[in-house]
């Protein structure tokens, strides 16, 4: 859809997680993003940028590290 939400309407980017998080690029970032923007789309209040970091932190400790 022309009005479709997508990634690139999240207030974080790829970019911020890398740094904020000590990630490396890499498709684990992919990953977070596509995590945060079903986040969002059940919840558009999470759009914030600093609830948006702390929801990749923990989707990262809690799902990527574990694999």
């Amino acid at each position: 859809k022309e009005n479709a939400f997508s990634i690139n309407d999240l207030n974080i980017s790829g970019n911020d997680i890398m740094m904020k998080l000590s990630l490396k690029e890499g498709p684990n970032i992919g990953v977070i993003l596509n995590f945060l923007l079903q986040s969002v789309l059940d919840d558009p209040s999470l759009n914030k940028y600093d609830k948006l970091l702390e929801i990749a932190s923990n989707f990262y400790k809690e799902r990527l590290l574990k694999r």
